[in-house]
């Protein structure tokens, strides 16, 4: 028994389990109240490096489809529509021999497309907003 105080004592950071170990905290009577295995900790913080390199790659990999998709619907939506909405206007101003109901038929035409821009545009902006604010953090 007072051979293993004693080796405690020598080498109190391989006296418990024969690894290195750091001690924390002791108490009066020399007693260590716990201990962590170096090659535990080496190994947690391993994980936690691996965990935090696969989230900052997903991080990118949807940053960077968020931008694709933010690009293509750009382009796939809002430029037919703002063509769209180019020709309706041409229509109203160059036809003067409209019915009423065709005038107002192309005037509901026009103000609707240019409302779906207008969405379309609030929609591309908040996505934008959210990809700026995103690499700001």
């Amino acid at each position: 028994m007072m051979e293993r105080l004693m080796q405690k004592a020598m080498n109190p950071a391989e006296a418990t389990s024969g690894t290195p170990t750091i001690m924390l905290g002791m108490n009066d009577f020399h007693h260590y109240a716990q201990t962590l295995e170096i090659g535990s900790m080496i190994a947690l913080g391993l994980i936690c490096i691996v965990i935090f390199s696969v989230s900052v790659r997903w991080l990118i990999k949807v940053r960077h489809r968020q931008r694709n998709f933010t690009n293509h619907v750009s382009h796939e939506l809002r430029t037919p529509l703002t063509i769209v909405y180019g020709y309706l206007q041409s229509l109203l101003r160059r036809s003067p021999n409209l019915t009423l109901d065709q005038r107002e038929a192309l005037e509901i035409a026009t103000a609707e497309t240019q409302h779906t821009i207008e969405i379309l545009q609030q929609l591309l902006d908040d996505l934008r907003g959210q990809s700026t604010h995103s690499q700001v953090r």
